[in-house]
Protein backbone atom coordinates (compact mmCIF):
# COMPACT_ATOMS: atom_id res chain seq x y z
CA UNK A 1 0.00 0.00 0.00
CA UNK A 2 1.41 3.54 -0.93
CA UNK A 3 0.61 6.37 1.68
CA UNK A 4 0.40 9.79 1.00
CA UNK A 5 0.76 12.48 3.03
CA UNK A 6 -1.08 15.94 2.15
CA UNK A 7 -2.27 19.22 2.82
CA UNK A 8 -5.55 20.64 2.05
CA UNK A 9 -6.00 21.70 -1.38
CA UNK A 10 -3.22 19.16 -2.57
CA UNK A 11 -4.58 16.47 -5.35
CA UNK A 12 -3.60 12.61 -6.07
CA UNK A 13 -3.45 12.12 -9.74
CA UNK A 14 -5.02 7.97 -10.55
CA UNK A 15 -3.48 7.44 -14.42
CA UNK A 16 -5.26 10.05 -17.03
CA UNK A 17 -8.94 10.68 -15.61
CA UNK A 18 -8.66 10.14 -12.10
CA UNK A 19 -8.17 12.93 -9.62
CA UNK A 20 -8.39 12.87 -5.38
CA UNK A 21 -8.40 16.58 -3.84
CA UNK A 22 -8.67 17.03 -0.20
CA UNK A 23 -10.77 19.66 0.51
CA UNK A 24 -11.14 19.78 4.43
CA UNK A 25 -9.06 18.79 7.27
CA UNK A 26 -10.94 18.94 10.54
CA UNK A 27 -10.23 17.29 13.67
CA UNK A 28 -10.27 13.39 13.02
CA UNK A 29 -12.26 13.73 9.59
CA UNK A 30 -10.92 14.56 5.65
CA UNK A 31 -13.44 15.63 3.10
CA UNK A 32 -12.51 14.24 -0.41
CA UNK A 33 -13.30 15.19 -4.13
CA UNK A 34 -13.31 12.49 -6.37
CA UNK A 35 -13.10 13.19 -9.97
CA UNK A 36 -13.86 10.56 -12.05
CA UNK A 37 -15.38 9.11 -15.17
CA UNK A 38 -19.32 8.46 -14.75
CA UNK A 39 -18.35 4.94 -16.02
CA UNK A 40 -16.30 4.45 -13.18
CA UNK A 41 -18.45 3.32 -10.00
CA UNK A 42 -17.24 4.93 -6.67
CA UNK A 43 -18.17 4.46 -2.99
CA UNK A 44 -17.28 4.25 0.25
CA UNK A 45 -16.00 0.90 1.65
CA UNK A 46 -19.08 0.33 4.02
CA UNK A 47 -21.62 0.68 1.22
CA UNK A 48 -19.24 -1.31 -1.33
CA UNK A 49 -19.56 -4.15 1.12
CA UNK A 50 -23.45 -3.90 1.05
CA UNK A 51 -23.34 -4.09 -2.70
CA UNK A 52 -21.12 -7.22 -2.72
CA UNK A 53 -23.41 -8.96 -0.48
CA UNK A 54 -26.50 -8.50 -1.75
CA UNK A 55 -27.98 -10.82 -4.39
CA UNK A 56 -27.76 -9.00 -8.11
CA UNK A 57 -31.31 -8.84 -8.10
CA UNK A 58 -31.75 -6.74 -5.36
CA UNK A 59 -29.09 -3.97 -6.81
CA UNK A 60 -31.03 -1.18 -8.42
Amino acid sequence: MLVINLKHGETIRLNNDISINIKEVRDQRVRIGIDAPKSMEVHREEIYQCIQNKAPEQIK
